[in-house]
């Protein structure tokens, strides 16, 4: 049987994050180019919260260049800006499955949500471009520094429609972008949960 934990405050266990992260497209044409002329690198920022030591959310924001390449050699590369801001669940997988140990050095977390790109032509929100859903996926690798900080290694991506594309749309409908982060955590509010003691064990 799972341990129950006291109930969780408003203010508890939030958490902001920043850094960045390695970028790459895949589209019908982009096999072709090299590893690093495909890679960019993009900025990240997030917020988010644990409801319990299961189960979290977070709001992300990452963006910068992107890449995509035309031709059989790849002769031509599209350099493309956008912003794409997702809503995750969280589910630690660690916390689930061993006892939960709010010192653990390392937990494990699969993420999925869904989320919005803004792909423009020229600047940031400038010129003509793309706007669409995306459906976001991810494996956080978080290690503890302190009760205050950790820091987690992401590996993870998104999928977006081929209207993102400025070059060939190719056959199918869904490209996508692979991402991986290094992010700084900070934990703000009261951390970590207390186990609940029940006056009644069938309650």
């Amino acid at each position: 049987r799972k341990t129950t934990f006291a109930r969780n405050g408003f203010g508890d266990n939030w958490f902001i994050g920043a850094g960045a992260g390695a970028s790459m497209y895949f589209g019908p044409n982009d096999q072709h180019a090299s590893f690093l002329d495909r890679m960019t690198v993009n900025p990240l920022f997030m917020v988010g919260k644990w409801f319990n030591p299961y189960l979290g959310a977070r709001l992300v924001a990452q963006g910068g260049k992107i890449h995509s390449f035309d031709g059989n050699e790849a002769q031509r590369m599209y350099s493309m800006t956008h912003v794409n801001a997702h809503v995750d669940f969280m589910f630690n997988v660690t916390n689930y499955f061993l006892k939960y140990d709010q010192n653990r050095l390392y937990n494990f977390i699969p993420t999925v949500g869904i989320g919005y790109d803004r792909r423009s032509s020229r600047a940031f929100f400038k010129g003509r471009g793309f706007n669409g859903p995306t459906f976001n996926a991810s494996l956080l690798n978080t290690f503890r520094i302190n009760d205050r900080l950790s820091f987690f290694a992401e590996v993870g991506g998104f999928i977006v429609e081929n209207r993102f594309d400025k070059g060939p749309k190719g056959k199918t409908h869904w490209n996508g972008i692979m991402n991986g982060n290094a992010v700084l955590i900070l934990n703000v509010g009261k951390v970590g949960f207390t186990e609940a003691v029940l006056m009644d064990e069938n309650l």
